[in-house]
């Protein structure tokens, strides 16, 4: 296949859903991958399957990994950009949270620079709350503080942009919008006690 490609977790709604619509409207052959095959099928529908190619995929699940992306390479031959956004959104206590993935970041960097000789880039995108269903029942004194002010869209036209950077300087953390620009910039530029009192301020608003 002569077309670039993408593969994307968590296609079925929300920001997944954006970026897989922009990507197949910039002429990219699109991976669709979910746990709801139901909204896959809808959205693979609507953006025409000879575009797309869609197969359900739980992100925890190693072996369900290695069988979608076998399938995928069969069919679409190359793989250009693989776009990891299926996820779940946590609130409340640490004492009543359940174990789950951490330290996105920080595994970021590190693939990032164990990859670069092989010409792969690995790259993060951090927006703060987004306007999807996830947000629709979370009760946290932060979102109350700094509102709802992202779309997926948004998000979708960052991962756009960090897919076709081709800067010669590393470029691994994308922010969308301006809030996430002022919390994750160099801790060295804000004291610690600074960014406590912050942090304590937005997570106890009521």
């Amino acid at each position: 296949m002569s077309r670039k490609s993408v593969f994307i977790t968590g296609a079925a709604a929300g920001i997944g859903r954006a970026i897989a619509k922009l990507f197949a409207a910039n002429g990219f052959f699109v991976g669709l991958y979910d746990v709801d095959e139901t909204g896959l099928k809808a959205l693979a529908r609507e953006l025409g399957e000879h575009h797309t190619y869609s197969g359900r995929l739980d992100v925890v699940a190693p072996e369900e990994w290695s069988r979608a992306l076998a399938a995928f390479m069969q069919r679409a031959e190359r793989l250009d950009v693989l776009i990891n956004n299926a996820g779940i959104l946590v609130s409340g206590p640490m004492e009543n949270t359940a174990l789950i993935k951490f330290a996105v970041r920080g595994l970021t960097e590190a693939l990032d620079l164990e990859w670069q000789d092989d010409g792969i880039r690995v790259m993060d995108v951090l927006p703060l709350f987004v306007k999807t269903a996830m947000v629709d029942n979370m009760n946290a004194g932060s979102l109350r503080s700094m509102g709802v002010h992202l779309t997926p869209e948004d998000v979708a036209k960052t991962v756009w942009q960090a897919a076709r950077y081709q800067g010669k300087l590393p470029k691994v953390h994308w922010t969308v919008g301006f809030q996430p620009r002022l919390f994750l910039r160099p801790g060295w530029q804000v004291p610690d006690f600074v960014t406590r009192f912050i942090n304590s301020r937005l997570a106890s608003a009521h």
